[in-house]
């Protein structure tokens, strides 16, 4: 305990320099852009209501997300925190997370892209949707949808699973899944049809339409 103890207060003694003179800018409305030769770097942000952030670049310490508001990650480098409270939303489509991120209430990530560590959906109404990139796990509270070809799940430990298979566009995944107990937490596979068994539905709608007509 006494180890444990004395790690935590290392921690907060390291962050604590780190982020004591950092600029937090609080933003309530409208939708802001970070790109590469715009804001290139920057500390902190506190996003409100239903304000917007677009990021396709540059570099972003921490963000905290609440209410409505929404962010949107299409490429760049966040090196450090990322916290979804309320109804807020996250879409990750590129880009490089370096920290973790947890997501709480009712908030929702939809990922199609990027590189991404692990992170926590905290709390049985939060959920993912998952259609790419690259994530090395998911502990969760909530509802994981995963939309892919070829799902395999298989036992990892005591309390876990590796869950691998190909995305959409044919890119292989693999990631670890915790499910939290006692909660109501949910991995729901989606699986994405070959072309041909969906032109084979295609022909079998066509003919039943035929018969009926």
């Amino acid at each position: 305990m006494g180890k444990k103890l004395l790690r935590l207060v290392f921690a907060v003694l390291v962050l604590l320099p780190v982020y004591a003179k950092a600029t937090v800018y609080e933003w309530t409305s409208g939708t802001y852009e970070i790109v590469s030769s715009n804001n290139y770097s920057m500390d902190w942000i506190n996003l409100r209501n239903s304000a917007v952030v677009n990021m396709t670049g540059g570099n972003l310490g921490v963000l905290y997300a609440y209410d409505t508001s929404e962010f949107n990650f299409q490429g760049g480098h966040i090196g450090s925190t990322l916290q979804f409270y309320g109804t807020s939303t996250v879409n990750i489509s590129s880009g490089t997370i370096n920290g973790g991120f947890n997501m709480y209430g009712n908030s929702v990530i939809n990922i199609t892209g990027g590189i991404l560590p692990g992170f926590d959906l905290v709390g049985s109404s939060t959920v993912a949707n998952l259609w790419g990139g690259q994530i090395s796990g998911i502990y969760s509270q909530g509802i994981v949808n995963i939309y892919g070809k070829n799902i395999v799940i298989e036992s990892y430990n005591t309390d876990s699973k590796r869950i691998s298979g190909f995305w959409k566009d044919g890119t292989a995944f693999s990631f670890i899944a915790w499910r939290a107990v006692p909660y109501n937490s949910q991995f729901v596979i989606h699986e994405i049809p070959e072309p041909a068994t969906v032109s084979l539905l295609l022909m079998g709608i066509v003919a039943v339409r035929k018969i009926r007509g």
